[in-house]
């Protein structure tokens, strides 16, 4: 279920609005005094803390409970939020500050925020609410987990207000145990002001539908979705809000609001590393209609980013970081595996210049040379699949005298695609599998690639027979006979560019065979 204990409510400052922010001195000249009372649901006064933003410039500042501030003559939106026992209460009113006053907001003229669908069996698990000041927050959403049944606005009237209102809906009785089938994302944004009857209906057939398939890859794992839409005007996100989505592989429907930009996060756990998975560039924006978003998928192997690398000066840095991650749809994704055991040793020649668990910094020449870099992952016992990842990567590289950052190293990296896997990232045995691959590099060199050998492995990478390399459009693609009995295949690519810059990697378990 998505409903949390309401813990006290603090306001703070959202990461965009504390840029430049100074607070002002209490002697300060054309200054006045500016106090926040508030009555609970109860009737009972309270002491809330508040937040009040100049509506011209956009900065802002805290008001402490119980205690006023003082600010120069203007504009300000100031918002509340009021804890009465379980309920929350927001309130947000704009001022013009010429004298000295307190804002006084009262909690009983709340009016509850309800959201619904034509579906008997949901009910909202999930809600959050947050008032936006010119279409940006006027509290940090972080702090913004409002009770699903018990949340309250105060109506008000403003050019400056919006009302920001974000629902999930799932199977009523649903919970980490039994998880719901299905989620209903539900956003509503109310314009020039919190509006007075905030109620809220959908119709299922007015969503987007999305199908979203969250595959395994090894035994006994679990998964869950965060999912979040994007502000209006694309100023920020609205407060992601999590789904358990219990043994893995597993398929939920996921309605949501059409026209919206949609941040989702997975993550899958298991007893041999836990993942998370975040797409960055490609957050989509789904009209009505039906879709399909595929997570988990084999082979998971480097990143695009996962063998990363930058001169600074005099200074190499190497960064392997993501080498176990699925293929991403993008060319920017965060992929974090745990349970991964790394080693990197940089070399010139045969003369080993560092070697480590991580990030590797060498200090290099101003006259070029070639390097190369071995990196290997090795996934903990009892893994099924991608349980060793290496890769042998050579490149040229020269250090400078003016201190200054110089770009990216090229690194091939080799992404696998296999198309007609099952929901394991299994194929059927004897059967032949398509592989798509792409060979990239740092995205600002203009080398292109010379060759390319792709072999295939049944026996654990003791022995390798070649593929034949097909191009079709953007990428590449192998077909691979998959063996006869139960196993694994493994895959390694040898690619070279017309720079000279090689690239040999190999992903024992690349797939599984059933």
């Amino acid at each position: 279920m998505h409903s949390r204990p309401l813990r006290a409510v603090t306001l703070t400052l959202t990461a965009g609005l504390s840029l430049g922010l100074t607070a002002v001195p209490a002697e300060a000249a054309a200054t006045h005094a500016l106090a926040v009372t508030a009555v609970g649901r109860d009737g009972a006064a309270v002491k809330p803390g508040a937040y009040l933003i100049d509506v011209r410039t956009g900065q802002g500042r805290e008001v402490p409970g119980g205690r006023g501030v003082r600010v120069r003559a203007g504009t300000y939106a100031v918002t509340t939020l009021i804890e009465t026992g379980e309920a929350l209460t927001l309130g947000t009113r704009v001022v013009k500050v010429t004298r000295s006053q307190t804002v006084a907001f009262d909690a009983r003229k709340g009016r509850q925020v309800r959201f619904s669908v034509d579906d008997p069996t949901a009910e909202v698990t999930g809600l959050n609410v947050l008032p936006l000041v010119n279409g940006d927050w006027s509290v940090n959403p972080i702090s913004g987990w409002s009770p699903p049944n018990a949340t309250y606005v105060i109506p008000t009237t403003s050019k400056y207000v919006s009302l920001a209102a974000h629902a999930v809906l799932e199977r009523r009785g649903s919970g980490a145990e039994n998880p719901s089938p299905y989620r209903y994302d539900l956003v509503r944004v109310a314009k020039g002001g919190i509006p007075t009857t905030p109620v809220y209906r959908s119709k299922r057939a007015d969503l987007a539908r999305v199908d979203v398939h969250v595959r395994s890859f090894d035994n006994g794992q679990t998964g869950g979705m965060d999912l979040r839409a994007a502000a209006p005007d694309n100023r920020g996100w609205l407060t992601h809000m999590r789904t358990e989505l219990g043994a893995l592989p597993r398929t939920v429907v996921s309605y949501r609001t059409p026209g919206l930009r949609w941040n989702p996060d997975v993550t899958i756990s298991g007893p041999h590393g836990n993942a998370t998975i975040s797409d960055h560039n490609d957050d989509p924006t789904y009209k009505k209609g039906r879709f399909t978003e595929t997570w988990g998928r084999a082979v998971w192997g480097p990143s695009r980013n996962g063998v990363g690398g930058s001169i600074d000066g005099r200074h190499l840095y190497l960064t392997p970081r993501s080498l176990i991650c699925q293929p991403p749809r993008t060319v920017n994704q965060d992929c974090g595996l745990s349970g991964v055991t790394k080693t990197a040793r940089l070399y010139r020649g045969t003369t080993l210049l560092a070697q480590g668990k991580g990030d590797l910094r060498v200090k290099i020449p101003t006259r070029a040379a070639w390097y190369t870099l071995k990196v290997e992952a090795r996934r903990p016992a009892g893994a099924l699949l991608s349980t060793r990842v290496a890769a042998t990567l050579r490149f040229k590289a020269r250090g400078y005298d003016d201190g200054l950052g110089h770009g990216g190293v090229r690194a091939l990296t080799t992404v696998y695609a296999p198309r007609g896997l099952d929901a394991r990232n299994h194929a059927a045995r004897g059967s032949l599998t398509s592989v798509p691959l792409t060979v990239k590099g740092h995205p600002d060199s203009r080398t292109t690639l010379k060759s390319l050998v792709v072999e295939a492995s049944a026996d654990g990478g003791r022995t390798w027979r070649k593929l034949a390399v097909k191009r079709e459009g953007s990428h590449w693609v192998v077909r691979v006979r998959n063996p006869n009995a139960a196993g694994f295949v493994s895959l390694r690519a040898t690619a070279k560019d017309d720079a000279g810059a090689t690239s040999v990697q190999t992903i024992t378990n690349a797939y599984g065979v059933r």
